[in-house]
């Protein structure tokens, strides 16, 4: 059975071939792509072959801590896939309780790639799912059209979601969607600003904000640029530094939670959002939407999420010495739809 599921579903290596995908030549060393996606694949393998969601992880042990997110991605997507294959199984429910506490965030990305490949008929219901990690499986949506359906995506200008399968209302969805398109766009850029500058200058303005979060998503999650291009990347983000920050801050709490922070974090946290590893993930948790929130059903909890931290660092000015003073746990307290409007639509 796992040759076969293999044999049905497998991804060949050179799909993650930045060269053939056509992506930009990496603007400083080698390509952060194909560590990336060979570690993605061989978490997609694993969950594949193995029988189990526990073996699966297990199988993953061995990872740097550094990859062992995009492997987590990985399983997520073939988890999904298993279930479609097997109506009724429980592959992704079991992976995201034995590995959930820590790569909740990444599973669910995993999920929206699997969605990607996924005829729209055998699509799990999307409102079954916690309507915060909802927004990640648009986000891995986005992120899947632009990585392997680059030319198609640069020429729609967008995804081809179908919005009416979200819960929530469409221009939120599309704005998860286009976080994901922003987090590919590092990776077919080679980590240059000018280029995504540019880049993102070819979508709708009001896109802009989520595109620039998902940039900082990818630089610091992934990495691949030193201080030198990170400053040059926030310098370039412009007016849309608070999204870059929002991103990076997500990226951020994401690696802190599954105890996976890395230089590279350290380094992303101090340039691109004025802090350490542990007040920038408290900086996230603080505006978390509430468990009450959440359980209700509201699915522009998420939405709300992304714009309370693009918010605060949209009022937040760093001093000379690059710090704002914050220890992650202060409110918002104002109103955060004149920042959200670039991200939500006008109301």
């Amino acid at each position: 059975m796992a040759r076969i599921r293999w044999g049905l579903l497998g991804v060949p290596e050179r799909e993650v071939d930045p060269e053939r995908r056509g992506f930009a030549e990496w603007e400083a060393g080698p390509s952060r792509c194909e560590d990336v996606g060979r570690s993605f694949l061989t978490g997609y393998r694993a969950g594949l072959v193995e029988p189990g969601a526990v073996s699966a992880v297990r199988s993953l042990a061995d990872l740097d801590d550094d990859l062992r997110g995009f492997a987590m991605e990985g399983l997520g997507m073939a988890a999904a896939l298993r279930d479609v294959l097997r109506p009724g199984g429980r592959h992704f429910r079991d992976l995201l309780a034995c590995a959930g506490e820590r790569h909740v965030y990444m599973i669910h990305v995993g999920l929206g790639w699997a969605l990607a490949r996924t005829p729209r008929p055998l699509w799990p219901s999307l409102s079954r799912l916690d309507p915060v990690h909802a927004a990640l499986v648009l986000d891995g949506y986005g992120f899947h059209e632009v990585f392997f359906r680059t030319r198609r995506v640069f020429d729609e200008l967008g995804v081809g979601f179908p919005l009416s399968a979200w819960p929530g209302r469409p221009q939120d969805a599309h704005q998860h969607l286009m976080q994901g398109v922003g987090r590919g766009l590092w990776f077919v850029a080679g980590g240059g600003p000018a280029r995504l500058a540019d880049y993102v200058g070819r979508f709708a303005p009001s896109a802009a904000g989520s595109l620039w979060a998902g940039v900082g998503l990818a630089a610091a999650y992934a990495g691949g640029r030193d201080e030198a291009g990170l400053r040059e990347l926030r310098a370039t983000s412009g007016e849309y530094s608070p999204w870059l920050r929002q991103g990076a801050t997500f990226a951020v709490g994401a690696r802190d939670r599954a105890g996976a922070s890395v230089e590279h974090t350290h380094l992303a946290a101090r340039v691109l959002c004025d802090g350490t590893v542990e007040t920038v993930h408290a900086l996230a948790r603080a505006h978390l939407p509430r468990s009450g929130v959440v359980d209700a059903g509201d699915w522009s909890a998420a939405a709300r999420w992304r714009c309370e931290v693009a918010g605060y660092y949209a009022t937040h000015a760093p001093d000379r010495d690059g710090h704002d003073g914050h220890d992650g746990h202060e409110p918002v307290d104002r109103d955060v739809d004149a920042v959200g409007a670039r991200l939500v639509g006008a109301r």
